[in-house]
């Protein structure tokens, strides 16, 4: 009966300290964002969609909804089968330089923004890692990933 009250109790007072912490520990990723997100702006290598993407990245990168959207909108698209064109898009994308770069840093600023709603989307990417059985079902970056590791790992996805 006590410890749930100490955890009620615990919570509000190591909330702030352990945010602050995280804020400290992800200011340098976000200032390699915020560098690598201007190179590829100024570059000629990128499209205006690519810049786009890169842009509206840029605005999100601290925003504390993004991991809630990602986490409500996450289940629909992994079963949708609709990830053809974002694969095809990103892979042009992060074959450029510095894209897998600004894509990492920009996950980390964005997940640190909300810890507890990155933890929702990492166990729902496990769930779906599970039940579709390979790396491939998992819409955006995670589908590249798996282009790489699947060989590895012997989940029986090829190479497009």
């Amino acid at each position: 009966m006590l410890t749930p009250v100490l955890i009620a109790l615990t919570i509000p007072a190591v909330y702030p300290v352990a945010a602050l912490l995280l804020v400290k520990f992800v200011r340098p990723y976000r200032m390699e964002l915020a560098e690598a997100g201007q190179e590829i702006l100024q570059s000629p290598l990128y499209g205006e969609r690519e810049k786009q993407l890169v842009s509206d990245m840029l605005d999100d990168a601290f925003c504390w909804q993004v991991p809630i959207a990602l986490a409500v909108n996450f289940p629909r698209h992994v079963f949708d089968g609709s990830e053809a064109e974002a694969r095809s898009f990103l892979q042009e994308f992060l074959q450029k330089e510095r894209a897998a770069h600004f894509m990492q840093r920009h996950a980390v600023s964005a997940f640190c923004a909300n810890p507890p709603f990155a933890f929702v989307l990492l166990v729902e990417m496990l769930f779906a890692l599970m039940a579709k059985g390979s790396l491939a079902s998992v819409k955006g970056t995670l589908a590249l990933t798996n282009l790489d590791l699947a060989p590895r790992f012997g989940s029986g996805v090829s190479r497009p």
